[in-house]
């Protein structure tokens, strides 16, 4: 130990930085418990694996040993780069917080699989917990590093995610820091080769409403086009939402958006998904 080290050891603090100290901790100690009684349990009901992780992807996606690819569901973080794009804000920081989160665990985490357990990609579909409970989607979202989404059939812990997300929206963390990339966006201003595409929140008024066999059109101002397929519309109106009634009002949506013949779309598949603006 050097002089300046002994010397700082044996230097007594004094009662009132020590006073100071006790109000800051007691400030941060009942902030927390007020945060959690607020807060919906996250804690799962049920673990179906427990699995090594082998490597991690980005954000929302891993590899466990064995070779399988997981996709946490419930959340989605900004996209890494690729064909030349470059990666959206806070990709690269989503990414490295899963892999601490994961790294904190021994790499070894908890899989509550979902009703539906394999996307169209053949990853398997799960809510990944830590060995102390942690929820990791809702851990990545509640620091601003994802988005919540809600993909039926896969719906529980749907209400935990949310307000993970309102708290970090609260705070305007992360990506609700990057509202010129993530949105919301005004439609009136969104081309089809403007670039726009991955996970956006756009919003606009309902100019026209259309149907066909399979979906409900909410086209909005602009060239950009909200899809509800008639399989998901009981949700919504179950929600107090029906997408057949809104023309002329204002909506916000989420989801991912591309272009197709001539315009942007959007699928909306669940009701906290589509917001009716006043």
């Amino acid at each position: 130990m050097s002089r300046t080290q002994r010397a700082a050891a044996g230097r007594a603090p004094r009662a009132g930085a020590l006073l100071r100290w006790a109000t800051v901790l007691a400030a941060l100690a009942l902030a927390a418990a007020q945060a959690a009684a607020a807060a919906p349990a996250c804690a799962p009901d049920r673990i179906d694996a427990r699995v090594r992780v082998g490597y991690v992807f980005d954000g929302d996606t891993f590899e466990i040993e064995g070779g399988r690819r997981v996709r946490l569901i419930g959340v989605n973080t900004p996209e890494l780069g690729r064909d030349g794009r470059p990666p959206e804000p806070l990709a690269l920081a989503a990414r490295e917080r899963l892999i601490a989160l994961i790294a904190r665990a021994g790499r070894t985490v908890g899989l509550r699989f979902g009703r539906e357990r394999e996307d169209r990609y053949g990853r398997m579909l799960a809510h990944a917990f830590l060995p102390d409970g942690t929820d990791v989607a809702a851990t990545l979202i509640r620091e601003g590093l994802g988005f919540a989404i809600a993909v039926p059939p896969n719906l529980w812990g749907l209400e935990c995610r949310i307000a993970a997300e309102r708290a970090a929206r609260a705070r305007g963390l992360g990506v609700w820091r990057h509202r010129d990339f993530f949105g919301p966006l005004a439609s009136a201003r969104l081309h089809p080769d403007g670039g726009v595409r991955g996970f956006r929140i756009v919003e606009g008024r309902v100019v026209r409403i259309g149907r066909s066999r399979r979906s409900i059109w909410l086209n909005l101002e602009g060239r950009t086009a909200l899809r509800v397929a008639r399989e998901d519309l009981p949700l919504f109106r179950r929600a107090g939402i029906d997408p057949e009634r809104l023309a002329g009002r204002r909506v916000r949506a989420r989801g991912w958006i591309f272009p197709r013949h001539g315009e942007l779309q959007m699928r909306v598949r669940h009701p906290s998904a589509l917001a009716v603006l006043p």
